[in-house]
């Protein structure tokens, strides 16, 4: 199972392991960031999940997020389609991803189409980003709960993308919190406990 040592984190809260794992993050050296964004797409790639999927939502990523430019392609070259969050008040919506389209930096400094373009169609996969993730699928984000809010409106098979360090021994999930499906590190593809 990937993760960090036992116990490590184990007495931080919320807010705290947020504050820890961002900056992590951030330290991240830039070609080991590469290295790990390669496998973490490649485990999902070679995945049913993926390959049966028809619609897949992913993010753009921003701060050292896991880069999901390998998945994009692989969606493009495979005609799936590919949409992207758009949000506005703190609710997102999905937004068609033009393999040409334009994109305009969106709230939160998120990139996103120029053309937004809302699916309402049905969406097979949700990628999701966070600063943190347990291998129960309870996630960290930054605190908008703008996925959360998301997930209530669309039942959707839902991917937290993580490097292996992001992984916690434990998160304490509020009420509201939606869990993911399944985790994919650079350690593999793990389906929530």
């Amino acid at each position: 199972m990937c993760g960090r040592a036992e116990g490590e984190y184990a007495i931080l809260n919320k807010c705290e392991l947020r504050k820890r794992l961002k900056a992590e993050r951030a330290a991240l050296d830039m070609s080991d960031a590469e290295k790990k964004s390669a496998a973490i797409c490649a485990h999902l790639i070679s995945s049913d999940i993926f390959k049966n999927a028809s619609a897949v939502m992913l993010y753009l990523p921003i701060k050292n997020e896991v880069d999901t430019t390998p998945i994009i392609e692989k969606a493009f070259l495979e005609k799936k389609t590919v949409l992207v969050p758009h949000t506005e008040e703190d609710n997102i919506f999905p937004v068609i991803l033009k393999k040409d389209g334009i994109l305009l930096t969106g709230a939160y400094n998120i990139k996103e189409p120029k053309d937004r373009v809302i699916w309402d169609g049905k969406i097979d996969l949700c990628i999701v980003p966070g600063v943190g993730f347990d291998m129960r699928g309870a996630r960290i984000g930054f605190g908008k709960g703008c996925y959360d809010r998301f997930f209530k409106r669309y039942n959707i098979k839902k991917a937290g993308f993580a490097y292996s360090f992001q992984i916690a021994d434990k998160i304490d999930a509020e009420p509201h919190d939606i869990f993911m499906d399944i985790i994919v590190t650079e350690e593999g593809l793990f389906y929530c406990e």
